[in-house]
């Protein structure tokens, strides 16, 4: 584990909630250990307000578009797979409407280093 862990962050976003997604986006952004988020567009009607929400984030954020709305499996699967090919110590799962505090990548290193020798899987809300 390293000292500073790079983190991929993943969300999956469908119908009309990007008033919910925008909140995350900048939050998860703020988060330094953030490397990269990862949104699936799960048949949004947002297409245009995602695009104009993420584009000051530059290459930090990528908007994996689908056609129709897979469900939270299929759209956090598609998410998954795209993360394994990021450079990241670690995935961060987060809902469209799931804002993380300030501070939350280093609260989960925390806990982590209680459990050296185990893989551990760390939800929040």
């Amino acid at each position: 584990m390293t000292l500073y862990p790079r983190v991929t962050a993943v969300t999956i976003m469908y119908g009309d909630r990007w008033k919910f997604l925008s909140q995350v986006v900048t939050a998860t952004m703020r988060e330094p250990h953030i490397t990269k988020l990862v949104i699936v567009d799960n048949g949004s009607k947002n297409k245009g307000e995602i695009e104009n929400g993420v584009k000051e984030y530059g290459d930090r954020v990528t908007v994996l578009r689908q056609e129709r709305n897979l469900g939270s499996a299929g759209g956090f699967a598609v998410a998954l797979e795209y993360a394994r090919s990021t450079e990241c110590d670690y995935v961060l799962i987060l809902d469209d409407d799931s804002v993380p505090e300030e501070g939350t990548i280093m609260s989960f290193m925390e806990i982590m280093r209680l459990f050296p020798d185990r893989k551990v899987v760390l939800s929040g809300s």
